[in-house]
């Protein structure tokens, strides 16, 4: 799923039915129901106990679209961050070394995060099949 499936607009402009259960679900307007997905405490990078924006676990839950709250530079340097963490081209001629060292700090923490957001949907994974063979 992509933004793109979330902004599919009907001829007279109103969002189609499934671009709006998208958008209610995805966090697009306002929190979703649930929380979408965890990432490192920004404030204490997971490091303080008793720090007030986590609360001491290190994590903070997330309810919106990244796209929705993320500075237009973030949102801008997405897509290139992904398709380069996937061995598809970089922004730059070149290769790694001959990127911004902002774009390349940004790619190290993208990784990083993209895999605590790997770890975290199979743990769910196991979880729920775990549940399930008790039941």
């Amino acid at each position: 799923m992509s933004c793109l499936d979330c902004s599919k607009r009907e001829l007279d402009g109103r969002y189609t039915q499934s671009s709006k259960e998208l958008r209610k679900a995805w966090g697009c307007d306002e929190d979703a129901p649930n929380a979408l997905m965890r990432i490192t405490c920004p404030k204490c990078k997971g490091q303080v106990s008793d720090c007030p924006s986590c609360e001491g676990s290190g994590v903070k839950y997330l309810k919106r679209c990244p796209n929705a709250v993320a500075l237009p530079d973030v949102s801008n340097a997405l897509p290139y961050l992904a398709l380069a963490q996937e061995g598809g081209p970089l922004p730059e001629k070149g290769g790694l070394l001959d990127q911004t060292s902002a774009f390349r700090k940004a790619l190290l923490i993208y990784g990083e995060e993209i895999g605590k957001v790997r770890e975290y949907i199979q743990e769910n994974a196991r979880n729920s099949s775990a549940s399930n063979k008790i039941k």
